[in-house]
């Protein structure tokens, strides 16, 4: 993974930091940011995305503090994987994208019902 591959949502209410986290949380979920990998540095994301580096480092913490990066002394941080990441931890990740998906169902006045099979089938269209 590089730098540039980070990408920041201005526009999004979710806090930088969290945008952050769940992007390398869907790469290690997703198989796209494999067990042993270097992560950039916190420099260097701070400067490919134009954020406060201690913006970049709350976001590694956190995901040391999950499990899923590594911090090993004269080396940056390596990738573990989501595999240490407990279910809930990684449900918990997607909260904001959840919380604004039921907000927008509300207002469109969608039966729960009918959104959680809707999100069945793309679950099962992705696999």
């Amino acid at each position: 993974m590089e730098a540039h591959d980070f990408h920041i949502e201005p526009r999004s209410h979710a806090p930088i930091v969290q945008q952050l986290v769940d992007q390398v949380l869907a790469l290690t979920a997703g198989d796209r940011l494999e067990p042993g990998s270097d992560m950039p540095s916190v420099r260097a994301v701070a400067l490919a995305l134009g954020v406060h580096a201690m913006t970049v480092s709350a976001a590694y913490q956190r995901l040391v503090a999950l499990g899923v990066l590594e911090r090993r002394r004269g080396t940056r941080l390596i990738v573990i994987g989501p595999g240490a990441l407990a279910s809930s931890d990684r449900l918990r990740s997607l909260e904001p994208q959840l919380r604004a998906l039921a907000r927008q169902a509300n207002l469109l006045q969608l039966e729960p019902e009918l959104l959680a099979q809707r999100l069945r089938e793309l679950a099962d269209a992705d696999n």
